[in-house]
Parts: C-alpha cells; structure tokens; sequence
C-alpha cells in the first residue's frame, strides 16, 4: 500500500499505478539482464501482473485502486509503458471512462476527487498523457488538438504548468513543470513517426 503517484493523504491503498510501476521495474530489470548475458526470468514480474488483472479491473476496466470502482487519469500510462496493448477491450473500456468522466473541454483531469473534495483543474499532464494514447490509435488530429491545448496558456513562451484554469486560461500549480515537457517531446516525435509510417 502506498498514497500513489499523486500523494493522496490519509488512508494507503493498492494502487493501480504503482503496482504496474513495480512491473515496469521488473520487466525492464529483466531485459536489461538478458541484454548483457544473464539470462533470467523473473517470475514475480509475473505474478505481479496476475494480481492486478485479479485485483484492479472492475467491469472490465481498470480502476484507481483495488479497493475503488473511481478511475485516474495515469491508468492512461498502461499501454505507454507496454504493460497492454493500447487496443486491449479491457484498456479501451478504461479510455472511455476517462473520456466521459475526466475529459472536460479539451483538458483532462487527473481523477474526480480526493480528500479534499472536487478535482478543481484539469492536469496538463494527463492531457499529454490522453494525446500519446490516441496517436497509437490513429486519432491524430484529436492528438494534435490536446497537445496544443495544454499549452494555450503559455502565450507563446511554451512552458507548462502543473494544472490549467480553462475559465482562466492560466496555469496554476508548479510551474514550469518539467513532467509536462518530457512527455510532450515524446508526444511530437510519436507523432512525426506515425506521419512517416
């Protein structure tokens, strides 16, 4: 148990995200092994991701938690880091609720609520992350329309923040948040190379 990538406060829970981060950690270990000779498997890779397709899908979608039916805006990291394939039933039914319960005006919110209420602002990052899955599923122009949403705000300077006021159109949050930019440039070079194939 843990607070999860967004240090929620009080009670630790199971993660969704953080349980597929320790897979990550162990498959990339494990490549990484083989690549220079060690040829090994590590088999609690394995029974990690038995747990949480037992444990973090609830109708067919993953969830936040394993203990919650709320879903959360990293779940759109699974196929980003090969856990599944972007066009898994299970993943595309987790991308619809995302769409209908976290996308809002051509921004993402990072989940519904936490213990201090309402999700105030969408999350730059999560649009990112949303504009990187539909570029794997051939939803381009959508890709394109979020990737220049997240950095409206900047007027020009391209530096992004941690959240977007959309009535505002300003940021909010931790600015400029390097998060953010990381994953743009890999949104744009996806992007170029989705042109090119």
């Amino acid at each position: 148990r843990d607070a999860g990538m967004w240090e929620e406060r009080g009670k630790t829970m199971h993660y969704t995200h953080s349980k597929v981060m320790m897979w990550v950690a162990l498959d990339r270990a494990e490549k990484i092994s083989n690549e220079i000779g060690k040829n090994v498997n590590w088999s609690e890779k394995d029974k990690l991701k038995e747990w949480i397709f037992s444990n973090c899908i609830k109708d067919e979608s993953f969830v936040k938690t394993s203990e919650t039916t709320d879903v959360d805006a990293n779940l759109l990291t699974l196929p980003l880091y090969d856990f599944i394939d972007v066009k898994d039933k299970i993943f595309l039914n987790t991308l619809k609720r995302i769409e209908n319960e976290l996308y809002i005006n051509g921004y993402v919110k990072r989940y519904s609520k936490d213990f201090l209420g309402q999700a105030m602002h969408p999350f730059t990052l999560a649009g990112i992350w949303l504009s990187r899955i539909y570029i794997r599923l051939g939803r381009t122009n959508e890709a394109i329309g979020l990737i220049k949403n997240a950095y409206l705000p900047s007027n020009g300077l391209y530096l992004a923040g941690e959240h977007i006021d959309i009535t505002k159109k300003e940021y909010t949050g931790n600015y400029p948040q390097a998060f953010v930019h990381a994953q743009t440039i890999l949104a744009i070079n996806e992007l170029d190379n989705s042109k090119i194939g």
